[in-house]
């Protein structure tokens, strides 16, 4: 393959997938456009600019943005919008509306261990959740942790002493400290002690620090932040074990309490969570005990909901507070006055006794110390970046926030913009004083525990945490600072995203590209579409190999697309389904059968000519294509279902703007990259379409079978039914394809109502899309070619007469044998399925070329038609070509499979040439169909069915006669 195509395959790839982005994201593309931000590139959008980019750095790429776009601009990480904010006035519309309390996408890394704890639900869960645990941090429950703190905090003092004795070394003090964090939540939560400061290595502190760590890889990494390629990883293998180990730890913690409470409840009262109850200053209760007490509309929590909240309190408060008291830590050895001033404060509240235990009273006396942690959180949030997804279109203070974007408001940099807070990075704990205090002029400008309904519901536990482990240190150590500065990485950093998709060709452009690799590599070559392995076959001695084998009948990969409509219907099914229902459904096309749906195919033929008059009338030119697909569908749902739509009449009926919807949402799958996947289709708008098209499409054909076998079992009942035979059946009444359904068996036992929906789908979507194209080709053909337009006319008049109301009958279409051939030219310029696939499920030898198993093969009727190979001067449109004595057809039967060949041909080939010549020689005896005046290029656009790109353009005019 040259350099060139290459290049070019790659273009129309990006051009193709851009057109997707904005089908998907055109409303988000608007509004984002009109707020600041980089240059966003198709697909990638700003993510190149954050790919392999060091953690250390994105904090610093993300400050020099802020710099340039302003307070608030937007970014796109691939397919995800983000508009960042640091305005106070557009922080506190966001953060005070509740609205908008639902988390940004991130958020879902944590629900595998959370579940639909306090961080990640939303909407009525998280509102009663917020309710009943809001109680749990009365200051007089709060009390009763100081003691916790006070113990876990001497330990961890206990812990630092070898350090101290190295006088002269510095040392990392945050997996110190994060252990110290760690037991204070664990036993705060459970009410039972696990001693990670004493045993590091315990199975529930590695499988902690195995989540935390598995979680932060996940916003770093492009390819697992997505849950498909997570699924894949082996992130995932060890994200399931440490799972089980913290889920298991905690359910036995939980079963254990409950049955404890259960036992106490039977010989005393128990003690109730409600207002002001003496509740923590009797006995200590864990927050899992509180819960365990605690209901939501009368009844109590299951464990499951208790599980995600004491995890939710454990993961909330533990790793949060580890960053708070590292950096208070750090800031107290750079600045040692401030240390001093806080030790005084400290040793006078507290006592020169070392083992002293600082009470409730005495950490709230700490007032220095409370500022001195409000700077420490204004430099160093301990989240630095939050979110917010917004739901639906929002205007903020002149600005129109889209459904789907992700606002991030960055704690980080709204603490350290001159704008708020003079000499911003100075550490100065008295901006904070109740005189100065920097949080008056507007409270948004300081939100390190958030703010709004979404508040940190924990941040006066947090506070007496961090109050209770930095006096502790403070009065057994002096803090240095390091020998050489230490660049510290946040706990939360910015995400990234690069998108690295796989594109197909623009959907006008496919033809073209495969006829160039034709050219290139010949009548049979590979291509690779991501992992799928592709087979372009042309050669009619290998697809005689391919269509006539027993072996190959299993569809390829495409036609998945269609199952959620038809299901295992005669179309997609395979093996034995397909053999046994093929069987009971060919005797359905017998020449007997199909002469009674000719009055059908009249009938609506005559309702086409009437909707076609106006257009003639006006002479101008017009796109018969719509036209024609309703007539097509208007025959086919009588046909197949004995009902009428009257899509012709009322095009704007539910059934038939579904059938519209179903065929369209088909289509799109085969060219967009991304949706061709179940996983992301899944996700997208186009999946919630099609479930709700499929509810109308199978009701509807539902309703039709479950009315028609009551009325056969009725009619049956009363005698008033019998079974056809092979001398009267399609001749003393008019049988739809439905009722021969009702009517057969499999194996001696009736078809279900399922198994007859499917074939009354398949039918339908075979029959509707398939004659629409072929109809449409010809009618243009005709129009572009007046002297066989003539001659068939001629053949149709002298067969059926000059009286335009005569119906037709089978005898009369099987009379037009030039009409026949017109037919056959058609298709073979414009089959109306351009590929058929089939996928090898063995390893096969096909004239000396392996097929490997697992591969698609694609036939291709539409080149094999137009080869110079097969067929003379091939653009020509000569219906000559198939007559009986210069057969086209005679060489090689495989040149010419328009209907496919073989086992898997079309069943209903018969059927949708007698309705082919039904309306043809309908619209002839009343119209001459002209071109269209102005100049159309001729291109196609190859789905399931052959379609013209722009339309086909014809002009009617009234035939005189």
């Amino acid at each position: 393959m040259s350099l060139g195509l290459i290049s070019e395959l790659l273009l129309i790839a990006v051009i193709v997938l851009l057109c997707w982005a904005v089908r998907e994201f055109g409303s988000a593309i608007w509004y984002a456009g009109k707020l600041a931000g980089p240059v966003a590139y198709p697909l990638f959008g700003n993510g190149l600019q954050f790919l392999n980019l060091p953690r250390a750095e994105l904090l610093p790429v993300l400050g020099g943005l802020i710099k340039r776009y302003g307070d608030c601009f937007r970014l796109w990480l691939g397919t995800h919008l983000l508009v960042i904010i640091n305005d106070p006035k557009d922080i506190e519309a966001i953060l005070s509306n509740p609205k908008c309390i639902d988390k940004s996408i991130e958020y879902s890394f944590f629900r595998l261990w959370l579940g639909d704890g306090l961080l990640t639900s939303t909407g009525h869960k998280w509102r009663t959740h917020r309710k009943i645990i809001t109680p749990s941090f009365h200051f007089k429950i709060l009390e009763q942790f100081v003691d916790i703190f006070d113990q876990q905090s001497s330990i961890l003092v206990r812990k630092l002493e070898p350090f101290a004795r190295e006088t002269g070394e510095s040392f990392d003090l945050f997996p110190v400290v994060s252990l110290c964090t760690l037991d204070i939540f664990y036993e705060s939560a459970m009410g039972v002690t696990m001693n990670a400061q004493l045993n590091s290595e315990s199975g529930y502190v590695r499988a902690v620090k195995e989540m935390t760590s598995l979680i932060q890889d996940r916003f770093y990494d492009f390819l697992l932040r997505y849950e498909f390629f997570f699924r894949f990883s082996a992130n995932r293998r060890r994200q399931l074990k440490a799972l089980k180990v913290l889920h298991g730890y905690t359910n036995r913690v939980v079963i254990t309490k409950r049955e404890e409470l259960a036992k106490k409840s039977a010989t005393t009262e128990p003690t109730r969570m409600d207002g002001d109850a003496e509740v923590g200053t009797k006995k200590r209760m864990a927050f899992l005990e509180m819960l365990l007490q605690s209901t939501i509309d009368g009844e109590p929590l299951t464990d499951l909901e208790i599980r995600d909240e004491v995890n939710t309190f454990m993961l909330g408060g533990h790793d949060t507070t580890v960053a708070a008291i590292s950096f208070l830590l750090h800031s107290l050895a750079n600045y040692d006055c401030i240390q001093q001033k806080l030790f005084d404060e400290v040793r006078s509240i507290v006592g020169d006794d070392l083992s002293e235990s600082p009470t409730m009273a005495m950490l709230n006396d700490m007032n220095y110390l409370e500022l001195v942690i409000k700077e420490t959180l204004r430099l160093y949030p301990s989240a630095p970046l939050f979110g917010r997804k917004m739901m639906e279109n929002t205007e903020i203070n002149g600005k129109i926030f889209p459904a789907g974007a992700n606002v991030v408001v960055c704690p980080f940099f709204l603490g350290r913009n001159p704008k708020y807070f003079p000499n911003p990075l100075v550490f100065d704990p008295e901006r904070f004083n109740v005189e100065t205090s920097a949080e008056k002029t507007n409270p948004y400008q300081y939100i390190p525990f958030s703010a709004g309904p979404r508040n940190c519901i924990g941040q006066k536990f947090a506070m007496l945490e961090i109050k209770s482990v930095i006096s502790k240190v403070l009065r057994h150590y002096e803090i240095l600072p390091a020998p050489q500065e230490i660049r510290s990485v946040e706990t939360l950093q910015p995400f990234h995203s690069a998108d690295r998709i796989f594109g197909s060709y623009s959907i006008p452009e496919f033809l073209h590209v495969v006829r160039t690799l034709i050219t290139e590599y010949g009548d049979c070559f590979r291509v690779w579409l991501g992992t799928q392995l592709v087979i372009v076959v042309n050669d009619p001695k290998d697809i005689e190999v391919v269509l006539s084998s027993p072996k190959y009948i299993d569809k390829s990969t495409e036609y998945d697309f269609i199952r959620p409509w038809l299901g295992e219907g005669l179309l997609t099914s395979a093996g034995r389904k397909w053999h046994t229902h093929r069987k009971v459904i060919t005797p359905t096309f017998h020449f007997k059968i199909l002469e009674q749906f000719v009055e059908i195919f009249d009938r609506q033929s005559t309702t086409f000519v009437q909707m076609l008059k106006p257009f003639a009338e006006s002479g101008k030119s017009f796109d018969i294509f719509p036209q024609v697909t309703l007539c097509a569908l208007d025959v086919i749902c009588e046909s197949a279902m004995g009902t009428k739509v009257d899509a012709q009449l009322h095009s704007t009926s539910t059934y038939v703007l579904a059938v519209k919807e179903i065929s369209n949402l088909i289509q799109l799958r085969f060219y967009d990259f991304l949706i061709r996947y179940n996983f992301f289709f899944r996700l997208s708008s186009n999946s919630r379409k099609q479930k709700k098209v499929l509810k109308i499409l199978h009701n509807y054909t539902d309703s039709v079978i479950s009315d028609r076998r009551k009325q056969l079992a009725n009619a049956s009942n009363t005698g008033g039914s019998e079974k056809p035979n092979d001398h009267d059946l399609g001749i003393k009444r008019k049988m739809a394809f439905l009722d021969m359904l009702l009517q057969s068996t499999v194996d001696g036992r009736p078809l279900t109502d399922l198994e007859i929906r499917e074939e009354v789908d398949t039918f339908m979507f075979e029959g509707h899309d398939t004659t629409t194209s072929a109809i449409s080709f010809l009618l243009q053909s005709l129009a572009k070619n007046p002297a066989i337009q003539q001659k068939v006319f001629d053949e149709v008049r002298n067969i059926v007469g000059d009286d335009r109301t005569q119906p037709v009958t089978m005898a009369m279409l099987n009379e037009m044998s030039y009409l026949d051939l017109v037919i056959k030219e058609t298709l073979r310029l414009y089959p109306s399925v351009p590929m058929i696939g089939r996928k090898m499920y063995q390893t096969t030898e096909i004239n000396g070329k392996i097929y490997p198993a697992g591969a698609n093969v694609i036939i291709m009727p539409f080149f094999v038609g137009r080869s110079s190979k097969y067929y003379t001067n091939p653009e020509k449109f000569d219906p000559e070509r198939f007559n009986v004595e210069t057969s086209a057809e005679k060489t090689n039967p495989y040149r010419y499979i328009p209907f496919s060949a073989g086992p898997r041909n079309c069943i209903g080939q018969k059927f949708a040439v007698a309705e082919l010549k039904s309306l043809v020689s309908k619209v002839l005896r009343h119209y001459e169909i002209l071109p269209p005046t102005e100049q159309w290029d001729e291109s196609f656009i190859a789905e399931l069915i052959l379609r013209p790109e722009h339309g086909t353009f014809v002009r009617l005019k009234q035939r005189m006669y």
